[in-house]
């Protein structure tokens, strides 16, 4: 009885655990999500600079190599995700 009163009760420490174990859950996945968009946009920048190479080679008109830029587009995206992921540490969640 005097427990409810001031806040306590086994209902009112049920959610606060269950809004923890939710948050946890929820940035893992969002964490996971990252972690695959930067594998997928990792996989475009090996494939678009291997074309590049590969069209450097059998160019022969004497036209400047174009390689891929390092500061594309995908390169720059792809360092924001791995930031994001490197900012949300789970290491201190769990």
């Amino acid at each position: 009885m005097w427990g409810t009163l001031f806040g306590g009760g086994a209902a009112a420490n049920k959610k606060k655990q269950d809004a923890a174990k939710n948050s946890i859950v929820k940035l893992r996945e969002q964490v996971n999500m990252l972690e695959k968009k930067e594998a997928h946009l990792q996989k475009q920048i090996d494939d678009l600079t291997a074309t590049a190479k590969r069209n450097v080679t059998t160019n022969k008109k004497g036209k400047p190599p174009a390689y891929f830029p390092l500061s594309s587009p995908l390169c720059v995206r792809r360092e924001a995700i791995s930031t994001m992921i490197d900012d949300t540490d789970l290491g201190q969640l769990l």
